[in-house]
């Protein structure tokens, strides 16, 4: 709802506040980001409430000292904004500040209006694909790549790569049907989910094994493979395509029902610069710190975070 494209002037931004801030819930997300990028270092930045755009700021180090080419800032009290621009930040800087809406970013609306200058930071965030945790990690992605026999090449190799023995890997488009609701489900939510879902078409996953020491192979359901197998599958399309495109992978719980050889294969695919050509990248989360090993992993790209939180009435 950020984007100069997408909103529009007093819609919403949907944001989910941080419920335990000390100053509530009603207090302005921030968002902050340091990255390098055509090797300029960049300092992003803006915070939020549901109905504006409080801050807003860009700081470029192109030669190691910073260089601020905007910034923005509403006061509270008087819901009016102050804008600053540096002297290296180039282009009609009034126009695009008249333009920008109080629920959009800067950043977006000069890209709009073909601001070369920050079109390579905009293109940093184009790179970013995030993957939330979660039981249902949807593989979506890797689906759509086995759609033909070269993207299902490439995710079969992956997933053999990691010692799965996959023979193959079958897709079927079905249209949704009452037999692919269970029967405990009660009628009336069977009724609803049928109105919803009628002529509605899915692809149906199955993986074919080889049987060991014959020449037999079985055919096995994605729901019905082990967890850490699904969940690789579901990694594997965006993770060739960070490998492919050069794109940045957000990850939470990264390491959840994965192997630890498995992880170990991901990450040495990343490090690996004859597979890993356009520099792609991956932001994680875990607690894992099994493989926190510099065969693995150099120093400096680890981080520990530590939170916590002080409990009413502790002083």
């Amino acid at each position: 709802m950020l984007s100069a494209r997408e909103s529009q002037e007093g819609e919403k931004i949907d944001l989910q506040p941080f419920l335990f801030n000390a100053q509530g819930k009603g207090a302005a997300c921030e968002f902050k980001v340091l990255f390098i990028q055509n090797k300029v270092r960049f300092q992003y930045g803006f915070a939020a409430t549901p109905q504006r755009v409080t801050e807003e700021w860009l700081f470029a180090y192109p030669a190691g000292r910073p260089q601020r080419w905007f910034a923005r800032k509403c006061d509270p009290g008087t819901d009016e904004e102050s804008w600053a621009f540096g002297t290296k930040f180039t282009g009609p800087k009034k126009l695009w500040q008249k333009a920008t809406r109080r629920n959009a970013l800067f950043l977006s609306t000069a890209i709009q209006l073909n601001s070369d200058q920050l079109r390579p930071v905009f293109s940093w965030f184009q790179r970013l694909e995030v993957i939330e945790h979660g039981m249902f990690l949807h593989p979506g992605i890797s689906i759509e790549e086995c759609m033909d026999d070269a993207g299902k090449k490439t995710i079969l190799d992956l997933m053999n790569a990691a010692d799965l023995s996959i023979q193959d890997i079958q897709i079927e488009t079905r249209t949704f049907s009452e037999k692919d609701l269970p029967n405990d489900m009660s009628s009336a939510l069977k009724e609803e989910l049928l109105k919803q879902m009628a002529e509605k078409k899915y692809q149906k996953v199955k993986f074919l094994h080889p049987v060991h020491k014959t020449n037999r192979a079985i055919s096995l359901p994605l729901e019905e493979e082990s967890g850490g197998t699904r969940k690789l599958f579901a990694y594997a399309g965006p993770w060739l395509d960070l490998l492919n495109a050069g794109r940045i992978l957000f990850l939470d719980e990264f390491d959840n029902s994965l192997h630890s050889k498995i992880i170990v294969f991901l990450l040495e695919l990343l490090h690996n610069s004859e597979r890993n050509k356009k520099n792609g990248q991956v932001v994680l989360t875990t607690h894992n710190t099994s493989f926190l090993d510099q065969k693995f992993l150099r120093r400096d790209q680890v981080w520990f975070l530590v939170a916590y939180l002080k409990t009413l009435g502790n002083k």
